[in-house]
């Protein structure tokens, strides 16, 4: 019988491969002298150099007991001993009778041993004798065990990989299945739709007719029917949920019939091809912007036994608080109405001018939100505030006055309205909410009366053009909107003038002390100072010259041409060079990087070249001496401060405004002058 080294499996001693995982058996041999395990057929030891002889053999001692003798031993020969007479060496597994006389005992280990493993002195055995031998052995064996239990690692983690996949793949074909018999489902469920009685009736896929005893519709019920352009509600139907029928774009016709009740929040949003709304006697809840987004909306009808609403003007107005909360391009605000409800025209493209009555009190937030079409707008003297992005993305709205008894303006109430010229703020007002006039960009001017005491962060972000006329002193202006982003003209004058005369004092008496601070070190320093610049003047020079052989930058005087080659200008590449007034740069430079000209306080001409498409972060911060910069369309990104504290600098650029802050969304950091060509 021969045991599998790999597996422990007992296998036919003929056999050449294990049975239970195929690995190749061989049978061994013990060296004679060091003990190392060698596969039979062996004729010397590569260990210790030994001659392997058939007599030195070794076999098993469990196995000689046992019957099956390895080696030159017969079973005869070893059955022919008493047991208990037999002894083994511990290096060899010889054995022989105690009363052969050829076996010792180990002074060391006390274990028997044969004379061809002791020592001359025939006091100790050689595996004593031989320590350093027996360390080198345990060594190899200890490598050896590590590295098979590496290979076990490796298998494992390789067993492990192999079944974490089929797990992958085996949950991967679940969810395929699942998708497909969900799929599958969706296709019998809308066949059956199509074709059961009682179920939803569809007909060439573009108009619905749901079945009575349908109860409610709820939210997002046919969000894959977005192209619907007629829907059939029965008599059943008592409420229209949350979305129900939202970007239906193609929805020209819709019976809500005598049963609903409510209709939710988003219920038609963005039903851009609706044409008319009807509100039936039953409806007494109508959600949240229902109608949002409706722009095709020419008429609007409700009941006139309805309970809670009802329609004046092409508007659907409350009752109990006459509020108006919703309208269309054809609605003429009637005098009943008190407020403007949230939502009530926004987005109504096509609404092109509104009159506001004297009866109306409020404007509430978002009421005519992205009227893009809206030119026009009456606020009488009865409406005290403007909500929060009332007007916001009006962007054909060219004026406003605001009358007397408004008393605050809500947050972006006039944000992104890019046509606006001209306000009015009249003195009732007393707070401006955040980002109020943001990116009013035709705003040239605005005049804010002593009574605001408060204006939100950013209410004139990005109004370019914007100068501020402030009824009251610019100290006053400064606590009331710290921001430094327009231009503010105080009427206080005599204010203004003794703010400059002490501002001019100060400068005076600043530098009166600097130019005697500077005229007591400045003759010990003189001589040292002319030594210096000589030696760093010929140092330049030289640098000069090596890099205008090299093929770089090349410098004359105070003007530096980069050559033609280069494709990027790298970070702080020419930073504080103080004395350079002048570059020129090639066609083929891409970008210019962070900071490649920070603190070039002389330069004042610079040639970009069409080819630039990025100017990185500082790339011209103070640069106080640069009056103009062409900045060339193919710039598609400028980063922030580019131009910070260039307090001198004309930006001209060759496209559009709208271009411009595309590619520079950081300019108000840098508080430069911007010309746009287009």
């Amino acid at each position: 019988m021969t045991v599998c080294p790999k597996c422990g499996a007992a296998n036919d001693e003929n056999n050449k491969f294990c049975e239970e995982c195929g690995e190749k058996l061989e049978k061994y041999i013990n060296c004679p002298v060091c003990g190392k395990k060698l596969p039979a057929g062996k004729k010397f030891c590569p260990e210790c150099g030994t001659r392997i002889t058939e007599e030195a053999a070794v076999f098993v001692k469990d196995n000689v007991f046992g019957g099956n003798v390895e080696g030159s031993f017969n079973t005869t020969t070893i059955n022919n001993f008493n047991s208990e007479d037999i002894i083994e060496c511990h290096i060899c597994g010889k054995m022989a009778s105690k009363s052969s006389g050829t076996f010792y005992k180990c002074r060391e280990c006390g274990e028997y041993c044969c004379g061809s493993h002791f020592d001359v002195s025939y006091t100790m055995c050689v595996k004593c004798a031989e320590i350093p031998r027996e360390e080198a052995r345990k060594k190899r064996e200890a490598e050896e065990a590590q590295r098979r239990a590496e290979e076990e690692r490796k298998r494992r983690e390789a067993e492990e990989a192999r079944r974490r996949a089929e797990e992958e793949r085996k949950r991967r074909e679940e969810e395929e299945a699942r998708r497909r018999a969900e799929e599958e489902r969706k296709r019998r469920e809308e066949e059956a739709r199509r074709k059961a009685d009682g179920k939803a009736i569809y007909k060439d896929g573009r108009e619905i007719k749901i079945p009575y005893g349908t109860v409610s519709i709820e939210a997002n019920a046919y969000k894959d029917h977005k192209d619907l352009i007629k829907v059939i509600l029965p008599e059943s139907v008592t409420s229209i949920g949350e979305s129900a029928f939202a970007y239906f774009s193609s929805l020209a016709s819709v019976t809500i019939p005598e049963s609903v009740t409510s209709i939710g929040d988003w219920a038609f949003e963005y039903c851009r091809s609706l044409a008319s709304v009807t509100i039936p006697e039953s409806v007494t809840s109508i959600g949240y912007g229902a109608f949002y987004g409706c722009e095709s909306v020419e008429r609007i009808y409700v009941d006139k036994n309805n309970p809670v609403y009802y329609s004046e003007g092409n508007c659907i107005i409350r009752k109990n608080d006459k509020t108006l909360i919703c309208g269309c391009k054809n609605s003429v605000i009637p005098a009943s109405v008190t407020s403007i409800g949230e939502l009530a025209f926004a987005d109504c493209i096509s609404l092109a001018s509104v009159t506001i009555l004297n009866s109306v009190t409020s404007i509430s937030k978002w009421a005519f939100y992205d009227c893009s079409s809206l030119k026009s707008v009456t606020i009488p003297n009865s409406v005290t505030s403007i909500g929060e992005r009332a007007f916001c993305g009006c962007s054909s709205l060219t004026s406003v006055t605001i009358p007397e008894s408004v008393t605050s303006i809500g947050e972006l109430a006039f944000a992104d309205c890019i046509s606006l010229a001209s306000v009015t703020i009249p003195e009732s007002v007393t707070s401006i909410g955040e980002c109020a006039f943001q990116y009013c960009s035709s705003l040239t001017s605005v005049t804010i009366p002593e009574s605001v005491t408060s204006i939100g962060y950013g209410a004139f972000e990005g109004c370019w053009s914007l100068k501020v006329i402030y009824e009251g002193t610019l100290e006053k202006w400064r606590k009331v909107y710290p921001r430094n982003n327009v231009t503010v003209e105080s009427v206080a004058d005599r204010i203004r003038a003794e703010e400059e005369a002490r501002r001019k004092a100060e400068e005076e008496a600043r530098r009166r002390a600097e130019e005697e601070a500077h005229r007591k070190a400045e003759e010990e320093a003189r001589r040292k100072a002319e030594e210096e610049a000589r030696r760093r003047a010929e140092e330049e020079a030289r640098r000069r010259a090596e890099e205008a052989r090299n093929g770089k930058a090349i410098y004359k005087y105070w003007q530096m041409k980069i050559p033609y080659g280069t494709v990027s200008i790298k970070e702080n590449a020419y930073k504080d060079q103080c004395g350079l007034i002048k570059v020129i740069l090639p066609e083929s430079v891409t970008s210019i990087g962070c900071g490649a000209f920070d603190g070039c306080v002389s330069l004042t001409s610079i040639t970009i070249p069409e080819s630039v498409k990025y100017i990185g972060d500082l790339a011209f911060a103070y640069c106080g001496s640069l009056t103009e910069i062409k900045i060339p369309q193919s710039v598609t990104e400028i980063g922030k401060n580019a131009f910070k504290n260039c307090p001198l600098l004309t930006v001209y650029y060759d496209g559009t405004l709208k271009e411009w802050k595309k590619i520079h969304p950081h300019i108000f950091m840098n508080h430069v002058k911007v010309v746009c060509s287009k």
